[in-house]
C-alpha cells in the first residue's frame, strides 16, 4: 500500500488539525509568491497597459492604479521611471500585508498617507455635484495592507501579478470512479507534519467538481480555487468603474495538477472556467510578459 504523502505545515495549523481533525488543504493559507518576470519587464508592460486604458477611458484624472501583491515596490518605481502618458493623473496604491515589504516600499518610493493620495478634493462649480477629486496632482503613491474601496468618481485599474494562483486552494482526487477530498490530518507517529487523507466528497461538491474538471484518470488531482474565488468577488467591488487585470498562469479548464504542489514549486495555474462563474471576463487569457497571461474583468 502506498504511504500517504506528508505535508510540512506551520505549528499552529498542525495544532488545529490535532484539535479539530483533518483540515481542508486551504488551511495551509496563501502560497509564497511565484516566479515572475523581472520587475523592469513587467513595468514596461504595465506602463503601456495603463496608458492604453487611460486613453480608452478618455483620460480620467485621477486615474488610480492598485497593484496587489506589490512586494518591495520596485515594479511601481520602474513604472513611474518610464514616464507614462497618464503620469500626472496617476495615483498608485501598493497593496501588500508584509511589513518588511511595506518598509522597503518606503525606501523605493515617496509614499504618502492614504488620505493625501486618495482624498484631496475640490469644490465643484455645480452645487448639486458637491466636491470632486482634485486633478493634476499626480503621481502620488500610498501603501495599504488590503484593497481600498475607491470613490465612485475614480477610474481604477487593479492589477494582480501572480496573486490569484497564490490564494488558498483545496484539493480533490478522482479515484475508483469517485470524487474524494484530500484533507490534512495528524497521523501518529508523524506528529510534526500533516498527512494527506482522502475523505468522501459531499454529493453537491462532487457534482460541482464533476462539472468543471478537465481530462480525468484514476488518481488525477485537482485544485479547487476557493481563495481566488473569494478574492475576486471582493476585488470586483474596489471601484464602480475600471478594470481588474489578473496577470498569472491560466488554464481554460480545471486540469490535473502535480501530486505534491507544496514547497519549492509554483502554484498550479488558475482555472478560468471556475473564476468565470463569479463574473465572465471581458477578454483573455492574452499574452503578458514571460509565461504569464492576462485576463480582464470590468470593475463595479
Amino acid at each position: 500500500m502506498a504511504v500517504p504523502p506528508e505535508v510540512p505545515a506551520p505549528v499552529d495549523v498542525i495544532e488545529r488539525a490535532r484539535r479539530l481533525g483533518p483540515l481542508p488543504w486551504s488551511s495551509l493559507g496563501r502560497r509564497p509568491a511565484p516566479n515572475l518576470p523581472p520587475a523592469e519587464e513587467l513595468a514596461l508592460w504595465t506602463a503601456a497597459t495603463l496608458d492604453e486604458i487611460w486613453y480608452i477611458e478618455s483620460h480620467p484624472d485621477p486615474f488610480t492604479y492598485v497593484e496587489v501583491g506589490a512586494g518591495d515596490g520596485r515594479r511601481a518605481r520602474d513604472v513611474l521611471g518610464l514616464g507614462p502618458e497618464c503620469l500626472d493623473a496617476l495615483r498608485i496604491v501598493l497593496v501588500d500585508d508584509d511589513p518588511a515589504f511595506r518598509q522597503r516600499q518606503a525606501e523605493q518610493l515617496s509614499v504618502e498617507a492614504p488620505e493625501l493620495t486618495l482624498g484631496p478634493v475640490a469644490a465643484s462649480d455645480d452645487p448639486d455635484e458637491g466636491s470632486r477629486p482634485l486633478p493634476g496632482i499626480g503621481p502620488l503613491v500610498t501603501s495599504l495592507t488590503d484593497l481600498p474601496v475607491l470613490a465612485s468618481a475614480s477610474v481604477a485599474v487593479v492589477a494582480a501579478y501572480g496573486w490569484l494562483s497564490r490564494q488558498p486552494s483545496d484539493r480533490c482526487v478522482w479515484k475508483d470512479g469517485v470524487w474524494w477530498e484530500i484533507r490534512l490530518g495528524v497521523v501518529p507517529p508523524a506528529e510534526d507534519v500533516l498527512t494527506e487523507l482522502a475523505l468522501p466528497l459531499a454529493p453537491d461538491r462532487a457534482q460541482a467538481i464533476d462539472d468543471t474538471a478537465g481530462r480525468r484518470f484514476d488518481g488525477a488531482r485537482y485544485s479547487v480555487p476557493v481563495g481566488a474565488l473569494a478574492w475576486l468577488r471582493s476585488a470586483l467591488g474596489t471601484a464602480e468603474n475600471g478594470w481588474l487585470l489578473g496577470v498569472d498562469r491560466w488554464t481554460l479548464r480545471n486540469e490535473p495538477i502535480a501530486a505534491t504542489g507544496v514547497a519549492g514549486e509554483d502554484p498550479p495555474p488558475v482555472p478560468l472556467d471556475q473564476l468565470a462563474m463569479v463574473r465572465r471576463p471581458v477578454d483573455g487569457p492574452t499574452a503578458a510578459p514571460g509565461s504569464l497571461e492576462v485576463v480582464r474583468w470590468r470593475l463595479g
